[in-house]
């Protein structure tokens, strides 16, 4: 005997208890949105999330011979939850209202047709309709803006170049043919930018070109109020290495990493909570074999770096270095797991990367600074609870950027005062020419501003912005007598 519910009668329908649950039952269809546990699903969680919704919800078709993928629904909400679930596997997609109750989400450029199809990919009928469209065509979406060819030009010609030479030996198609030309009224594709970035040896272009970065036109500012954003929030650690973007604090950490392991034959445990293994091995292996990073992204490489390569992979591959890159953990998880990595690896050192992604296990009333300072305490004992080093990645306030002299100091770290008091080193890397270019190129600076057990100062470092690598900066003692 069942109810009307679909199940024994006296028995209520899981289905619709879990709706309960969460929130949903008897939502009006533009009202729905996604449950907020799904953000905190890892990626194989999500990928089937998505799977299974589109393959119900959403469609593929041919228009024009070429796939293209569509989710339309009457909630504005739940159209925008799925476009930024897109955004987290690299799915650039277009979010526009068709008409009242009716929002449409679209991925059409050739790239992210094909990324859909190997990250998330469809149950059923509609996975059997994808392989019957035609090769991806190029397209025009994700171009540089036609203003870098201002630079282009000025950095082809102070290398005594037209612009038709240097498309000529970049080995563009065309390029040596009578009436040639570049189109530098239109956007630049980063392919292109990045062949004539290589044969001009043009670091800055090159970087512009990389494939990390998708470039699109800003056409509107929606403002959603004040609220608290936890991506941008710092909790600590033991040990922690601290500074806003672009100093290669990451960078540093790995070094420290690579030479423990390598040299020192110590067992490493990273948690990497914004980079991959993939993209964390692909730089331990630049940094190892000293060649151009965005080279060997871009599948570049000489002869000559090859091999430095191949020499590189042996000491890798023998060293130490475990990496766990669960995007989303909470204090108690990474204890949990830092726990197994000492039982079955017994290792030496453990590296947070980084920790603005980590989340305190919330007690209803605490808000983020009661928050950052139980996460701070939990990974403090960790370390003496395993006896090794615990070094963690954050970030600073933005503090510095409003002095004139941009050093950072302990009161820039954000939101809790347990950071520096649980903290037995606290180091910040300072880069000079990040702020002045002609100040002290090539160094950087790791200020030792708290030291429990030992003295603090400044210690300045050589770096390799190719390399992605830190050296000890050469010194010369001067000769007697001229001191």
């Amino acid at each position: 005997m069942a109810n009307g519910q679909g199940s024994p009668a006296g028995l209520l329908n899981p289905v619709i208890d879990f709706l309960r649950h969460l929130g949903l039952m008897g939502k009006l269809a533009d009202a729905k949105r996604f449950p907020a546990c799904v953000w905190l699903w890892d990626r194989d969680h999500l990928r089937e999330f998505l799977r299974v919704l589109m393959s119900c919800d959403g469609t593929v078709y041919s228009m024009r011979g070429y796939p293209r993928i569509e989710f339309a629904v009457a909630s504005q909400g739940l159209a925008e939850d799925i476009h930024h679930a897109f955004v987290r596997f690299g799915i650039v997609a277009k979010l526009w209202k068709k008409k009242d109750r009716c929002w449409r989400v679209e991925i059409t450029e050739p790239q992210s047709v094909e990324r859909y199809q190997q990250e998330i990919g469809w149950i059923g009928e509609k996975a059997r309709r994808f392989k019957r469209f035609a090769e991806p065509r190029r397209s025009h979406l994700g171009m540089l803006p036609r203003q870098i060819w201002h630079e282009l030009r000025a950095a082809t010609q102070s290398r005594g170049l037209t612009l038709t030479e240097l498309a000529v030996r970049a080995g563009e198609k065309g390029a040596g043919e009578r009436g040639f030309n570049p189109h530098v009224s239109r956007g630049l594709p980063p392919g292109r930018l990045a062949n004539y970035a290589d044969v001009l040896g043009d670091r800055r272009l090159s970087q512009l070109s990389s494939d990390q970065i998708y470039w699109d036109e800003v056409i509107s500012i929606t403002p959603t109020g004040e609220h608290q954003v936890y991506d941008l929030t710092v909790p600590e650690t033991s040990n922690f290495i601290a500074q806003d973007i672009l100093v290669h604090n990451t960078s540093l950490v790995l070094n420290i990493s690579l030479h423990a392991a390598l040299e020192g034959k110590k067992s490493i445990a990273i948690f990497s909570l914004e980079m991959s293994k993939e993209q964390l091995t692909e730089r331990l292996l630049t940094e190892q074999a000293q060649i151009d990073a965005q080279r060997m992204h871009r599948g570049l490489l000489s002869e000559a770096e090859f091999d430095r390569v191949s020499n590189a992979l042996g000491p890798l591959g023998e060293a130490a270095i475990y990496i766990d890159d669960t995007p989303v953990m909470d204090e108690l998880t990474l204890q949990l797991k830092a726990r197994q990595a000492k039982l079955r690896h017994n290792v030496d050192l453990i590296v947070v990367d980084y920790l603005q992604l980590m989340h305190g296990r919330s007690r209803g009333d605490d808000n983020r600074v009661q928050e950052v300072s139980a996460i701070s305490r939990a990974l403090k004992g960790l370390a003496r609870e395993l006896r090794v080093p615990v070094i963690a990645i954050s970030q600073l306030s933005r503090a510095p950027e409003q002095r004139p002299d941009k050093r950072p100091i302990l009161s820039d770290l954000r939101e809790s005062g347990a950071l520096e008091q649980d903290s037995d080193v606290v180091m910040f890397l300072f880069r000079p020419e990040y702020y002045k270019s002609d100040e002290k190129p090539g160094v950087a600076e790791v200020i030792l501003a708290k030291h429990r057990n030992g003295p603090t100062g400044t210690i300045e470092l050589k770096f390799r912005r190719d390399h992605t690598r830190f050296y000890n900066l050469e010194t010369r003692r001067p000769e007697p007598g001229t001191e």
